[in-house]
């Protein structure tokens, strides 16, 4: 997936309430970016990412690159 930080970590999400993952997946869009929305990025260590704790998805929104990114 090609997704960024929120699309990857809402999938990571899904992906880790299954008894069983039958089909691999790759969730590195977020390397893949030069910037970001979220105050802090994903973890990936040992070929893994990381699921952050905390409520909703884990992250915090940086508003401040919300602004710069929005359209006008």
């Amino acid at each position: 997936m090609l997704e960024g930080t929120i699309g990857s970590l809402a999938t990571a999400h899904l992906c880790a309430t299954l008894p069983n993952l039958d089909w691999g997946t790759e969730l590195f869009g977020p390397l893949l970016l030069t910037d970001d929305i979220v105050k802090k990025p994903i973890v990936y260590q040992n070929y893994s990412l990381e699921i952050p704790e905390g409520s909703g998805l884990g992250v915090e929104l940086d508003m401040n690159k919300i602004e710069k990114f929005k359209r006008k």
